[in-house]
Protein backbone atom coordinates (compact mmCIF):
# COMPACT_ATOMS: atom_id res chain seq x y z
CA UNK A 1 0.00 0.00 0.00
CA UNK A 2 1.14 3.24 -0.99
CA UNK A 3 1.48 6.10 1.10
CA UNK A 4 1.85 10.14 0.71
CA UNK A 5 5.19 10.99 1.00
CA UNK A 6 7.55 13.62 -0.04
CA UNK A 7 9.94 12.39 -3.01
CA UNK A 8 12.69 14.36 -4.79
CA UNK A 9 14.20 14.01 -8.59
CA UNK A 10 18.14 14.81 -8.89
CA UNK A 11 19.95 14.85 -12.46
CA UNK A 12 23.02 13.12 -11.87
CA UNK A 13 25.70 14.35 -14.11
CA UNK A 14 29.33 12.17 -14.71
CA UNK A 15 31.76 14.89 -15.49
CA UNK A 16 34.27 12.66 -17.33
CA UNK A 17 32.53 12.01 -19.87
CA UNK A 18 33.38 12.76 -23.42
CA UNK A 19 29.75 12.32 -24.26
CA UNK A 20 27.39 15.94 -25.12
CA UNK A 21 24.98 15.21 -22.43
CA UNK A 22 25.60 11.72 -19.81
CA UNK A 23 23.42 12.10 -16.98
CA UNK A 24 20.81 10.00 -15.27
CA UNK A 25 17.19 11.67 -13.51
CA UNK A 26 17.04 9.67 -10.17
CA UNK A 27 13.76 9.60 -8.38
CA UNK A 28 13.49 8.83 -4.80
CA UNK A 29 11.81 9.41 -1.60
CA UNK A 30 13.31 12.90 -0.04
CA UNK A 31 14.12 11.19 3.37
CA UNK A 32 16.47 8.66 2.15
CA UNK A 33 20.05 8.74 3.25
CA UNK A 34 22.92 9.42 0.89
CA UNK A 35 23.44 5.71 0.81
CA UNK A 36 20.41 5.68 -0.50
CA UNK A 37 21.40 7.74 -3.38
CA UNK A 38 24.64 5.96 -4.17
CA UNK A 39 23.17 2.76 -4.68
CA UNK A 40 21.14 4.44 -7.08
CA UNK A 41 24.05 6.15 -8.80
CA UNK A 42 26.39 3.40 -8.72
CA UNK A 43 23.76 0.83 -10.39
CA UNK A 44 22.47 2.97 -12.84
CA UNK A 45 26.24 4.09 -14.22
CA UNK A 46 26.94 0.03 -14.45
CA UNK A 47 29.90 0.41 -11.78
CA UNK A 48 30.99 -2.08 -9.76
CA UNK A 49 30.09 -2.27 -6.43
CA UNK A 50 32.66 -1.88 -3.48
CA UNK A 51 34.71 1.66 -4.27
CA UNK A 52 35.51 3.99 -2.04
CA UNK A 53 32.47 6.98 -2.72
CA UNK A 54 32.01 10.57 -0.97
CA UNK A 55 30.16 13.04 -1.70
CA UNK A 56 30.84 16.69 -1.02
CA UNK A 57 28.65 19.98 -0.28
CA UNK A 58 28.65 21.71 -3.83
CA UNK A 59 27.52 24.55 -5.21
CA UNK A 60 26.91 25.76 -9.22
CA UNK A 61 30.20 26.08 -10.12
CA UNK A 62 31.07 22.89 -8.50
CA UNK A 63 33.74 23.85 -6.06
CA UNK A 64 33.59 21.12 -3.22
CA UNK A 65 32.74 21.50 0.41
CA UNK A 66 32.41 19.84 3.44
CA UNK A 67 33.54 16.01 2.41
CA UNK A 68 30.38 13.09 3.40
CA UNK A 69 32.19 10.08 3.11
CA UNK A 70 29.92 6.42 2.44
CA UNK A 71 31.87 4.70 5.31
CA UNK A 72 32.84 6.62 7.98
CA UNK A 73 37.10 6.00 9.22
CA UNK A 74 36.31 7.43 12.52
CA UNK A 75 34.37 5.40 15.42
CA UNK A 76 32.38 8.54 16.22
CA UNK A 77 32.65 9.64 12.61
CA UNK A 78 30.02 10.59 10.27
CA UNK A 79 29.10 8.36 7.12
CA UNK A 80 26.35 9.05 3.97
CA UNK A 81 23.86 6.71 6.34
CA UNK A 82 23.79 9.25 8.83
CA UNK A 83 22.37 12.01 5.93
CA UNK A 84 19.46 12.96 4.18
CA UNK A 85 18.66 14.07 1.00
CA UNK A 86 15.90 16.62 2.62
CA UNK A 87 18.58 17.76 4.89
CA UNK A 88 21.63 18.47 2.12
CA UNK A 89 19.71 19.09 -1.22
CA UNK A 90 16.91 21.84 -0.85
CA UNK A 91 15.92 25.12 -2.98
CA UNK A 92 18.64 27.14 -0.98
CA UNK A 93 21.37 24.64 -1.80
CA UNK A 94 20.32 21.90 -4.21
CA UNK A 95 23.75 21.00 -5.25
CA UNK A 96 26.33 17.79 -4.36
CA UNK A 97 29.14 16.47 -5.72
CA UNK A 98 30.09 12.55 -5.76
CA UNK A 99 32.97 10.93 -6.20
CA UNK A 100 33.36 7.15 -7.31
CA UNK A 101 36.84 5.88 -6.67
CA UNK A 102 39.21 9.14 -6.00
CA UNK A 103 42.28 7.17 -7.20
CA UNK A 104 39.89 7.31 -10.45
CA UNK A 105 38.53 10.58 -9.76
CA UNK A 106 35.29 9.74 -11.41
CA UNK A 107 33.06 12.97 -10.79
CA UNK A 108 29.24 13.40 -11.01
CA UNK A 109 27.49 16.44 -9.96
CA UNK A 110 24.33 16.17 -8.40
CA UNK A 111 21.08 19.05 -8.81
CA UNK A 112 17.75 18.72 -7.03
CA UNK A 113 15.36 18.90 -9.88
CA UNK A 114 12.14 18.75 -8.21
CA UNK A 115 10.29 18.02 -4.69
CA UNK A 116 6.84 16.77 -4.98
CA UNK A 117 4.60 14.82 -2.51
CA UNK A 118 3.03 11.67 -4.03
CA UNK A 119 1.36 8.65 -3.15
CA UNK A 120 1.71 6.65 -6.45
CA UNK A 121 4.97 4.63 -5.89
CA UNK A 122 8.18 4.10 -3.41
CA UNK A 123 11.29 3.20 -4.06
CA UNK A 124 14.46 4.06 -6.52
CA UNK A 125 13.42 4.91 -9.78
CA UNK A 126 16.02 6.10 -12.46
CA UNK A 127 13.26 8.26 -14.72
CA UNK A 128 15.78 9.20 -17.69
CA UNK A 129 18.92 7.76 -19.10
CA UNK A 130 21.51 9.42 -21.12
CA UNK A 131 24.85 8.22 -21.85
CA UNK A 132 26.35 4.48 -21.81
CA UNK A 133 26.79 2.23 -18.61
CA UNK A 134 30.86 3.73 -17.63
CA UNK A 135 33.68 1.37 -18.26
CA UNK A 136 35.77 1.61 -15.45
CA UNK A 137 38.79 0.16 -17.63
CA UNK A 138 39.18 3.22 -19.19
CA UNK A 139 39.92 5.86 -16.56
CA UNK A 140 43.32 5.07 -15.59
CA UNK A 141 44.30 6.37 -11.85
CA UNK A 142 47.26 9.32 -12.09
CA UNK A 143 50.64 8.13 -13.16
CA UNK A 144 53.06 7.65 -10.55
CA UNK A 145 51.32 5.75 -7.43
CA UNK A 146 53.98 3.79 -5.98
CA UNK A 147 53.73 -0.74 -6.74
CA UNK A 148 51.25 -1.14 -3.66
CA UNK A 149 48.74 1.41 -4.50
CA UNK A 150 48.81 -0.27 -7.99
CA UNK A 151 48.66 -3.92 -6.57
CA UNK A 152 45.57 -2.68 -4.61
CA UNK A 153 44.08 -0.65 -7.71
CA UNK A 154 44.10 -3.72 -9.43
CA UNK A 155 41.21 -5.54 -6.91
CA UNK A 156 38.94 -3.04 -7.36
Amino acid sequence: MNTTSKRCTCRVDFLNSNEAAHYRLIELSYDATLSHLHEAIYQSFGLPEGAFAIFHQSNEKGELGQAIPLTSMEPDGFSAEDYRIQDLLTAQHPYLAYIWDPLRNLQFFIQLQSVLVSNEREGVWVIQEVGPAIDVAQYTPPIGLDPEDEELLKGL
